[in-house]
């Protein structure tokens, strides 16, 4: 396409820039440094990356409706509506967000086994006993929000206590509570006695934050934190992300199976409710045809 319509374009380009600028504020940061950080990439190579993608947008929007003035087609709104009957949306990972930290449930219970028991197969032992009586300690660390949800790494936590697993912390790398900061975490390992640490990171994918915050040779890594700290005989990295997780991912399945056969439960109420209104209109319509035909006979009866 030779000529985008401009003003198509500049709204593609305000829509994807506020998109990423409250991203970055997720992040407590200003867009600037989201790019350089997270995009990694110069602002100049985003504006150009942003433009490229709100012309390519703009450009196929308007293919849609050359084509469809061509072809005589006029859909509408409700048109589109009509394609979607319902909308399932599966339960998170850990499962229900509760409201403070000692609500635990099942999905959480079976994450905590689960990278546990990875985590101790990789580090060479049999379980987080066998680690723990080998003065071992893993350190967990989720990314944090400033979100009310961030509830759900003290209730993990919580979980790895229910489940006696004195030797695991969870920690985060960003948001509150403030208890679950490096230097909160390094004081309760040290407390609890263990000299030897293993991190790992609590995410789905391991990513920059694994392998830069985490493991990471600069002074404010994890890492390096609990090396400077001088209370511990070695520290050790594990990189690698829960999606990698056999037990993790039959979670998701069983979370998206859940959904999909919600929507066949709506489905089959609606249904129930159809069939239900057919019966009541079935009904209406038996006693107006009762009533009409006693009219009848009394008009008959008077007649006569």
């Amino acid at each position: 396409m030779k000529k985008y319509p401009k003003d198509a374009v500049e709204e593609q380009k305000k829509q994807m820039t506020d998109y990423y600028t409250q991203m970055a504020g997720l992040y407590g940061i200003e867009l600037s440094e989201f790019i350089t950080t997270y995009l990694q990439m110069t602002e100049d190579e985003f504006n150009s990356k942003v433009k490229e993608s709100a012309q390519q947008t703009a450009a196929f929007d308007e293919a849609i409706k050359l084509i469809a003035e061509k072809q005589k087609l006029e859909p509408s709104e409700k048109e589109y509506k009509e394609k979607f009957e319902s909308v399932a949306i599966a339960e998170p990972m850990l499962g229900e967000v509760g409201d403070d930290a000692t609500v635990i449930n099942d999905d959480k219970k079976a994450v905590a086994q689960a990278i546990t028991d990875e985590a101790c197969k990789e580090a060479g032992f049999d379980d987080m006993k066998a680690a723990a009586d080998a003065g071992t300690a893993f350190v967990f660390m989720g990314h944090g929000t400033s979100h009310t949800a961030n509830v759900t790494y003290d209730q993990m936590q919580t979980q790895m206590d229910d489940l006696g697993f004195t030797n695991a912390f969870i920690g985060t790398v960003e948001g509150e509570p403030e208890d679950t900061a490096c230097d909160k975490v390094i004081e309760k390992v040290k407390e609890a006695g263990f000299k030897n640490v293993i991190l790992r990171p609590l995410m789905v994918v391991a990513g920059d934050h694994a392998n830069n915050d985490m493991a990471g040779d600069d002074a404010d890594s994890w890492k390096s934190q609990f090396e400077a700290s001088g209370d511990f005989d070695s520290v050790d990295c594990q990189i690698a992300g829960l999606g990698r997780i056999a037990a993790v991912e039959d979670l998701y399945v069983a979370h998206t199976k859940a959904a999909i056969d919600s929507l066949g439960a709506s489905d089959d109420a609606a249904a129930e409710d159809t069939d239900a209104k057919a019966t009541d209109d079935s009904a209406d319509d038996a006693q107006a045809d009762d009533a009409a035909e006693t009219t009848a006979d009394t008009a008959e009866a008077d007649a006569e």
